[in-house]
């Protein structure tokens, strides 16, 4: 798993008006601790491709793991993010 202390933002926040990066920084950090609650192997795949903006192929290529599974997962991991939304968070 990927400590989150090195989940690269700056992409996220470069260049916005003030108000947006602060909206943004309150997304990212949503994303991070609803992520915490689902398994690892869901949350691995949803961070590399929201977070640090990777396609499908580049994390089957980290992850050892064929493109179907990384699109399984993310649509699995999405699932799991509503059902804990709905819950009331993490």
């Amino acid at each position: 798993m990927i400590p989150l202390e090195y989940i690269d933002e700056r992409e996220w926040l470069e260049d916005k008006p003030l108000e947006e990066e602060i909206i943004q920084r309150e997304e990212v950090e949503a994303i991070k601790n609803l992520c915490e609650g689902i398994p690892q192997k869901y949350s691995n795949v949803l961070k590399k491709y929201y977070l640090q903006s990777l396609n499908c192929r580049r994390i089957a290529e980290e992850e050892g793991i064929s493109i179907k599974t990384v699109e399984s997962r993310l649509y699995r991991a999405r699932n799991l993010l509503k059902v804990k939304w709905k819950e009331g968070g993490p």
